[in-house]
């Protein structure tokens, strides 16, 4: 039997990916549309997945998947991310306690808006070899009618260090 793959490589019901270049770097209006979670065994932890949707602008509809590892066997990655998520749920206006299970992700949060801040990572091979969006930070929205000046002021004097867990 003659066997040559490459033969088949031209199959019609192959799907076509659509490539998205990454969102410019700025504040954009967003919503978190689904928060799921997943657990993992090397290394052992849970992480927590918040899918924004942008609302507002150019990029209306574009979507941005945020990992957080809440449970994590590096210390200073898990706190990274419990400080990134009791931002966003500050941010979002989110008071209640926050919980999560193994498959019971918090989706309490489904429906919050808030305003993010996406950055673009350039290429790290091998894993990413296309630049990629990364939120860097989350923020109350800015009404039309308050100062810039006035946001970072108050931003500079925000001390995160007494949130609770």
């Amino acid at each position: 039997m003659r066997f040559n793959p490459a033969d088949y490589n031209d199959r019609e019901d192959k799907k076509e990916t659509k490539k998205y270049d990454p969102i410019p770097n700025g504040w954009y209006s967003a919503t978190i549309k689904d928060v799921t979670i997943k657990t993992w065994d090397n290394p052992a932890g849970v992480s927590i997945q918040l899918v924004w949707q942008i609302t507002e602008g150019k990029h209306k509809g574009r979507l941005h998947w945020q990992t957080l590892n809440v449970e994590h066997n590096n210390t200073q990655r898990e706190l990274k991310a419990r400080y990134m998520l009791a931002d966003v749920c500050t941010s979002v206006g989110y008071n209640d306690e926050l919980s999560w299970a193994e498959g019971k992700p918090p989706r309490q949060l489904v429906g919050y808006s808030c305003e993010i801040e996406l950055v673009i990572l350039a290429p790290q091979l091998p894993k990413f070899p296309n630049p990629k969006n990364w939120l860097s930070s989350v923020r109350v929205p800015v009404h039309e009618g308050v100062q810039l000046e006035q946001v970072e002021s108050h931003i500079k004097s925000f001390d995160d260090d007494d949130v609770p867990f």
